[in-house]
């Protein structure tokens, strides 16, 4: 085990961390690529591989929206032989998550009930795992969507509040909800390795200079782009 220097916020102090905390970056990526790795990248591995049951190549997962985890999601579960597919409230946006590797696309605008719509698509039994980010207003539609037995993750509460009862719909389909919080290194590890090995790029939806940050927050705040807002540091 090496070591290596690291600077501190106050540019006058420097400290040490041990090697083994590094991940090697793969080498295709770009650094604005590379920032959209670790806090999204991670935790969409650990939704699709380190969760109660690992999606496994045949097997289909299902995508909400396409923002930074969920863009992820579409391309590590397309990377290893999953079935995606994906909503969105955008046509132009789902295009987008069919470039990065989903095989059915659903606008829940169109398809307000899009859960009937993921039970069309597989044959009535319903996805294997479905990564839920918006958390209270869809996990009623999320735990419909998904097969008896199967997994619902929820990674985040982005839509706000709402009481569900979801009680009936865990028991008598034996489905389990997982509430995923954070990330590993050895999460992150492996990612880059199958981005290394896939030749995949992180999806940014688009990278602003350090004076632009507002804007970044903003576009974030409406929902536009597809994938990581990224904002630059220095030169």
């Amino acid at each position: 085990m090496g070591w290596h220097w690291e600077v501190s916020p106050n540019a006058n102090e420097k400290y040490v961390q041990p090697d083994e905390q590094l991940i090697k970056a793969p080498a295709h990526l770009s650094f604005e690529e590379l920032a959209a790795i670790p806090a999204a990248g991670g935790t969409a591995m650990h939704a699709i591989s380190y969760g109660p049951k690992a999606l496994k190549p045949g097997q289909t997962v299902l995508a909400q929206g396409t923002g930074g985890v969920s863009c992820f999601v579409i391309q590590i579960a397309a990377a290893i032989g999953a079935t995606v597919i994906a909503t969105s409230s955008s046509d132009e946006k789902l295009k987008k998550a069919k470039e990065l590797g989903a095989t059915h696309l659903i606008n829940y605008r169109t398809y307000p009930n899009w859960a009937d719509e993921v039970l069309k698509i597989t044959g009535g039994k319903g996805a294997d795992l479905v990564v839920d980010v918006a958390g209270a207003s869809t996990i009623e539609q999320s735990l419909k969507a998904t097969k008896r037995g199967g997994v619902v993750t929820l990674v985040g509460f982005l839509a706000g509040e709402k009481k569900s009862d979801i009680v009936a719909d865990v028991i008598f389909g034996g489905k389990t909800v997982y509430g995923l919080f954070m990330y590993t290194k050895q999460m992150t590890d492996e990612l880059c390795r199958l981005l290394e090995q896939k030749g995949i790029k992180p999806a940014v939806s688009k990278v602003f200079e350090w004076e632009d940050a507002k804007a970044a927050f903003e576009l974030l705040a409406k929902g536009g782009g597809v994938g990581k807002a990224v904002v630059k540091v220095g030169a």
